[in-house]
């Protein structure tokens, strides 16, 4: 009894190994989206707390820092603004990424299939074989013994 192989495994191995660049590569693209979004949150938190402590602040001696105030505010809303469109082109990265990943599983997946379905029949096979061999030994054994 021989050995299963299948020829196409090298073929097998090369999309498997596409396929974890591919999941490295959307996983990269999500971490990035997540740290982006994270900045944003903190940006967004610095300027209500920004605003809620300078809302509180009436006396008119204080115009200098309030000023300051609304400079830092504005420049965290620009920054907020500019993390937006990062978040947003991160995003089309990442629906691509998923694509690539997608196809790519599907390329592996049609291999695996494939393998699975050609050691099935080499199995399959197998039985019979060993099967036939049993019969012939009994059959064998029968005539050895002088009932056929």
């Amino acid at each position: 009894m021989h050995k299963f192989t299948f020829r196409l495994q090298s073929l097998l191995d090369i999309r498997a190994h596409q396929e974890d660049q591919r999941r490295m590569e959307l996983g990269g693209v999500v971490s990035r989206k997540a740290q982006v979004e994270e900045e944003l949150r903190k940006r967004d938190e610095s300027r209500r707390t920004l605003l809620r402590e300078s809302y509180g602040v009436a006396d008119t001696s204080y115009i200098h820092l309030r000023q300051q105030q609304a400079n830092y505010a504005q420049r965290l809303e620009v920054e907020m603004h500019l993390l937006k469109d990062e978040i947003a082109r991160l995003e089309s990265e990442r629906l691509e990424a998923v694509d690539r990943y997608k196809e790519a599983r599907k390329r592996a997946s049609a291999l695996e299939k494939l393998r699975d379905r050609r050691y099935q029949s080499y199995h399959m096979l197998n039985k019979r074989e060993e099967q036939s061999r049993l019969d012939d030994a009994a059959i064998n054994l029968r005539r050895e013994r002088g009932a056929i």
